[in-house]
């Protein structure tokens, strides 16, 4: 599908009125271009508005006017539509039971599992609302808004997605290569914001001991002051035993499908686990945290200086208003971790994360872990080559998130090693008005602000 292109302006809103100066505010307004397939889409439409005598969103299911000749379709139709409607249910017993069966506090939420592509999709309201044959990526960057403006920008109800994880069995040595992609579409333009998304050739490998799924950064914040859909198709390239040899070669759909979310209640922070079944392999398991006074946190890293020997094994983050606080990995440039071969000092500064959006509670901590590796090697004489000493050391960051700017923070190892980061700071574009937004939290003024030293 060809990349659509969309303009990003300010504009004057009708009768929306600046209570300080009394004048029409502007405000931060995309304009989305049409869908190409929207005359494919109202040419499908109006076929099923044939067959029913009235717009399908309007349909009650009388079928009077429904002609012999149409019957068999619209009876497949409903049969689509039945079958749709079990395996919501079926899915919804499922969590019943697991819940019921599991004794840990962190139980399964049960969300809407909808088709990715139903038959007939105008019968689906949602499929065109969240613009379903739209696979282009959302076009809208981070760091939007990161300088204040005239008026008072407020923070806004974000997820922050955690991990992905194999929860079924695999037998010592088995592996899978899994590939495909995990994408979100929320009410800013309706496009996939990928959080997973590998080719075949990049599959990623599961084993028994490391069933997990990294993400990889969305492409800005996640709005979830609506409803969102979760889009998801992933497949198995490979299973082979640890001999190396083939023990099985597929190329199978292991999940399928998109869930509907939306946030129920008035909690501050929640974490969700959904399960995904796959008839295939087993389970999958999606956590991430919903936050309701959230904003957009831009990391970028770069290794400044490091002499031979030393290097930047990993980088990590965590956010002190998510719950458990646990790490998340993110995802490091290739050139941040030298060979262990090289020799040379670095004589410039190397990218390590290039940009990892991360959803902050306004006016919490964002935390920044670096594992910092050295090898040495030690000459002994008469030897050829010596010995080879490992260390690894941890340091950390600390940020408080605010609605504009940016803070930068380092890590110092004499002149042996430095790493820079800089974390941006942004809303997501929604204006202060009083009297919907009666809450100080929106802007900042939490009456519990926390912290990690609050452990």
């Amino acid at each position: 599908m060809k990349k659509l292109s969309a303009e990003i302006c300010w504009v004057e809103e009708d009768g929306v009125v600046d209570f300080v100066t009394g004048e029409l505010q502007k405000r931060y307004r995309i304009l989305l271009p049409e869908d190409t397939d929207i005359e494919d889409y109202n040419a499908h439409e109006a076929f099923w508005e044939d067959i029913l005598g009235v717009k399908p969103r309007y349909w009650t299911g009388n079928t009077d006017q429904v002609s012999e000749s149409n019957r068999s379709l619209l009876d497949e139709a409903l049969k689509n539509d039945a079958k749709y409607k079990k395996d919501t249910e079926d899915y919804f017993k499922s969590i019943r039971e697991l819940n019921d069966s599991n004794s840990e506090s962190e139980g399964f939420t049960a969300v809407t599992m909808l088709p990715r592509s139903p038959s007939p999709r105008c019968f689906h309201l949602w499929h065109q609302w969240f613009r379903m044959t739209n696979t282009n990526p959302t076009f809208q960057a981070s760091k939007l808004f990161t300088a204040p403006q005239p008026y008072e920008y407020i923070s806004k109800a974000l997820l922050q997605f955690k991990s992905m994880k194999f929860s079924g069995d695999l037998s010592r040595g088995q592996t899978l290569k899994i590939h495909g992609f995990v994408a979100v579409r929320d009410n800013i333009d309706k496009l996939r914001n990928y959080i997973f998304n590998r080719s075949q050739e990049h599959a990623q490998v599961v084993t028994q001991d490391s069933p997990d799924i990294w993400f990889t950064s969305p492409a800005r914040g996640i709005t979830a002051d609506c409803p969102l859909l979760v889009e998801y198709s992933l497949k198995v390239v490979k299973i082979s035993d640890e001999s190396g040899e083939e023990e099985q070669v597929l190329e199978e759909v292991l999940v399928d499908g998109c869930f509907r979310f939306e946030q129920r209640g008035r909690h501050l922070v929640v974490l969700h686990k959904v399960r995904l079944f796959s008839p295939v392999i087993g389970p999958f398991d999606i956590r991430f945290n919903f936050l309701r006074y959230a904003v957009e946190a831009t990391v970028e890293v770069k290794v400044k200086r490091a002499v031979p020997g030393y290097s930047l094994t990993s980088v990590t983050v965590a956010t002190c208003g998510c719950g458990s606080r646990e790490e998340i990995p993110l995802p490091m440039s290739a050139a941040a971790v030298p060979p262990p071969g090289r020799v040379a000092a670095l004589s410039s500064s190397v990218v390590a994360v290039a940009k990892a959006v991360v959803a902050v509670e306004l006016g919490c901590q964002l935390k920044l872990k670096f594992e910092i590796t050295n090898i040495s090697r030690d000459e002994k004489e008469g030897s050829a080559g010596g010995s080879s000493r490992r260390s690894s050391s941890q340091h950390e960051l600390l940020f408080t998130s605010r609605k504009h700017h940016h803070t930068n923070g380092a890590v110092v190892m004499g002149r042996m090693f430095k790493v820079a980061a800089k974390v941006t700071w942004s809303t997501m574009g929604t204006a202060y008005v009083p009297f919907l937004h009666s809450r100080r939290a929106l802007l900042g003024d939490s009456d519990d602000p926390c912290s990690f030293s609050d452990d």
